[in-house]
């Protein structure tokens, strides 16, 4: 019986002779103008999934498709037979495609054979559609391996395909992050890749799964993946590329990631090399990083600075001190020092004693909370440092400083083993026991970031805290305390670290329904309204998109007239990933007292400029932000999306930790 099935699986996915649907002149229309629109994203936000199944016989389409729509975000198992049988019946391509995609959010394995039998009963003329590929794509997030080897040997999509290689690509990335892998999909996605008859988006689409995906190709696939570096046009394929060439830590690339890592125009091929280039021989590299030091792109000198303080030689601690004496901006300079006293022995007191002073003189010196903690960082280097350490950093008045300090005590822990501090057995037993006295004190504290933080190092397996501690009594008063919906991090860091010490599981309870879509705020809104962030660097127009996440464009718009943005920090930037904002405290924990619901869909991360809501998870997002630098695909399905940057990328691009939002300004029409 099961062969039989496979067999029918692999016949409904290649063969297309088929027998036509019906069509439904009708179109979707989305108007939250309209009571019954409304009504039922409203029973969406309130998860209400027993009525909105009852939608699914709407006889308005767009009433159909909203219910249908809601599933990709609830992922409700009761909801698969109605979407089952609107897969295959209804007459509406769009709310085909609505509940394709909601299927495959569900994640049942179940749902595989619904899906491919809506794959093989699509009409003939309608072979290369964009339902197609959200089904392919559904099939990667609930098949098990042998539905990936059938998508992997379909070797029949051409050139004019766009929508069945899209679905055939995104089903490896969907297959790859649940952990199924097949050859024949790599070798799949390097062809395409390669194939410059092809599209452009659907390239790039393989570039993403190469890059994130791909980490030992073969001698022939990184012949090819070198020659598409070397004459690609498109910056966004070559990023990808750039990554997965630099992953395979490949000897005999190493000259051709260097030359770019100099020379490339975009930052972002450079970011990805650098971010790999400590898996490479450091004497090889070492004087294009330290050259890298002085890139007027500070991104691209922090990320220099971070790979020589991870391969990096204690012979270079000289040089680097003296060059951080000259450098002006001070989260450089303390990332610089860091580089230089990370490889240096205890031993070398003369060494480290020169370089502590320079780092403690730029804790003295520091403007801002952002430069305050990096030296903080610094400081966690030495573990001699300790008490200062502990007093500037562990105790500061700050929040921000606070919680950065703790999320640094693994870099101490490490250099503690590591450098020989203390070479007795009990005197670093000892040194622990100080630590984990601390991060207990800062567990019994009210600050939910404090209490995440320390939860999270507590957690670590590699800090191997879990045999010292014996009680669950203060880990259990804590989570008792942030039981508030806004605090959801906090009880979810503190449920994972009492899983790991009992080692057990836990369900992550989502928070209940606590804030009301403000349906006033989205009057004069609609998918044609801009919001405009100004920053000292520039502006940033930004298209909402009203249709497809009501709930956070309602939230942000709100936010945004209330004056709430004005003077938030954009507390987080990781170079070619995302800038984030909308902390009230700056260091990602603040925000206010609600929650808002997850808006998911068929809209995807695959270009940059994308706005996504942070989150903690599943219905907990809140006031925070994102805008990606790049295609993030690993994003889509779990990260609402609610805008597209319109103009000022290069601004999102110049973007730093500590850089200041002066306004945000909502365009209605």
């Amino acid at each position: 019986m099961r062969i039989y099935i496979v067999i029918s699986i692999a016949l409904l996915l290649i063969c297309s002779c088929v027998p036509p649907n019906k069509k439904d002149g009708s179109v979707v229309r989305l108007d939250y103008s309209s009571d019954a629109q409304k009504y039922i994203v409203d029973l969406k936000d309130r998860r209400n999934v027993d009525s909105l199944i009852l939608f699914f016989d709407a006889e308005d389409v767009s009433e159909r498709y909203l219910s249908a729509g809601a599933f990709t975000s609830i992922k409700s198992p009761k909801a698969i037979k109605g979407l089952a049988k609107l897969l295959s019946e209804d007459p509406s391509q769009e709310v085909r495609l609505q509940a394709a995609y909601a299927l495959g959010q569900i994640g049942d394995p179940s749902i595989t054979p619904i899906l491919t039998r809506a794959f093989g009963s699509q009409d003939t003329a309608d072979y290369n559609t964009e339902l197609r590929g959200i089904i392919l794509e559904a099939v990667g997030k609930v098949g098990d391996i042998n539905s990936l080897r059938l998508i992997a040997g379909i070797s029949t999509y051409n050139s004019e395909q766009d929508e069945l290689l899209k679905g055939q690509l995104r089903a490896f990335y969907r297959f790859a992050q649940r952990g199924l892998r097949n050859p024949t999909a790599d070798e799949t996605s390097v062809s395409i890749l390669s194939n410059k008859e092809m599209s452009v988006s659907v390239r790039r689409i393989a570039g993403d799964f190469i890059s994130r995906y791909f980490s030992t190709p073969s001698p022939s696939q990184l012949q090819i993946l070198t020659t598409v570096l070397a004459t690609e046009n498109d910056s966004e394929i070559r990023v990808g590329v750039a990554n997965s060439l630099a992953k395979s830590a490949e000897p005999s690339v190493l000259p051709t990631l260097l030359d770019l890592v100099e020379n490339d125009t975009d930052y972002r091929v450079r970011t990805n090399i650098l971010s790999s280039i400590p898996a490479y021989d450091y004497i090889s590299s070492r004087d294009v990083l330290f050259r890298l030091l002085s890139d007027t792109n500070t991104k691209i000198a922090l990320l220099a600075a971070d790979a020589i303080k991870i391969a990096g030689h204690r012979r270079d601690a000289g040089n680097l001190l003296n060059l951080s004496k000259e450098i002006i901006d001070p989260i450089l300079k303390s990332k610089v020092l860091e580089a230089a006293i990370n490889p240096v022995p205890i031993n070398y007191v003369n060494t480290r004693s020169l370089i502590n002073k320079e780092i403690i003189g730029g804790l003295e010196k520091a403007r801002t909370q952002y430069e305050n903690a990096s030296f903080i960082e610094a400081l966690a280097l030495d573990p001699t440092n300790w008490e200062l350490f502990k007093t500037e950093g562990l105790n500061a008045k700050v929040r921000a400083i606070q919680t950065r300090a703790i999320m640094a005590i693994p870099d101490l822990m490490t250099n503690l083993r590591s450098k020989g501090a203390y070479r007795s057995v009990r005197a670093i037993r000892n040194f622990r026991g100080l630590i984990l006295t601390e991060l207990m004190r800062l567990i019994n504290q009210d600050d939910p970031g404090v209490v995440a933080a320390a939860a999270s190092v507590l957690r670590d397996p590699d800090l191997g805290f879990k045999d010292d501690i014996e009680l669950m009594a203060p880990f259990r008063h804590a989570l008792s305390k942030f039981n508030q919906p806004n605090v959801k991090e906090t009880q979810y860091e503190l449920q994972d670290l009492l899983a790991y010490l009992q080692d057990t599981s836990y369900v992550k309870e989502i928070p209940a329904y606590n804030h009301p879509i403000d349906w006033s705020a989205l009057e004069n809104i609609s998918d044609s309204s801009n919001a405009y962030i100004i920053t000292p660097k520039g502006q940033i127009k930004i298209q909402l998109m009203t249709s497809h996440a009501p709930g956070s464009v309602s939230n942000f718009v709100a936010l945004s007239e209330s004056n709430y943005y004005k003077g938030k920090y954009f507390h987080r930037v990781v170079p070619n990933f995302v800038v984030q904002s909308g902390c009230s405290r700056g260091d990602g924990y603040g925000g206010l007292d609600y929650t808002i619901r997850t808006e998911l869909g068929p809209k995807y991360y695959d270009s940059p400029g994308y706005i996504g809501m942070a989150s903690a998870g599943l219905d907990t997002e809140g006031t925070q932000w994102f805008i990606t630098h790049s295609a993030t695909p690993h994003l889509d399905g779990r990260y609402t999306i609610f805008g597209k940057v319109m103009e000022g990328m290069e601004v999102v691009h110049s973007i730093e930790v500590g850089d200041v939002i002066q306004d945000v300004r909502i365009m209605k029409y």
